[in-house]
């Protein structure tokens, strides 16, 4: 019995070195082959999205709000469910009614940062 707990034993402190006791349980079950499996089904992948495909889809939703140093993928989205779409509507809108606004949805800006979106936004429109 006691030479029984010390192999246990000694089994769990060596895991970690191959096992060559051919004899063993364990071995042998090591040494069985799985059960053959059928080989997973390809996929095939979905195309890529192109930058000309983006490109268009923002001018047909606006403009891209993400040429604006500091605004993001994630913040365009915020501002376009804000209703702000083009740098026009960015330039126009009133900054400390933004900056509440993107508070209110958990976002950690200043009015100086949106500020400064929307005189790169003035920049970016197109000259009437």
């Amino acid at each position: 019995m006691l030479s029984d707990f010390v192999k246990r034993w000694m089994d769990m402190v060596f895991w970690w070195l191959p096992d060559t006791d051919k004899n063993t349980r364990k071995s042998s079950a090591r040494q069985q082959t799985p059960p053959a499996q059928e080989p997973p089904t390809p996929r095939t992948p979905e195309p890529a999205v192109t930058t000309e495909e983006l490109a268009e889809e923002v001018a047909a939703d606006g403009d891209d709000l993400t040429a604006i140093k500091g605004v993001g993928p994630a913040m365009a989205e915020k501002l376009r469910h804000m209703g702000i779409n083009t740098f026009s509507e960015l330039a126009a809108v009133d900054p400390e009614a933004l900056t509440a606004d993107l508070k209110k949805q958990r976002v950690v800006i200043s009015v100086d940062r949106v500020k400064g979106w929307q005189q790169e936004a003035g920049a970016r429109q197109p000259a009437t």
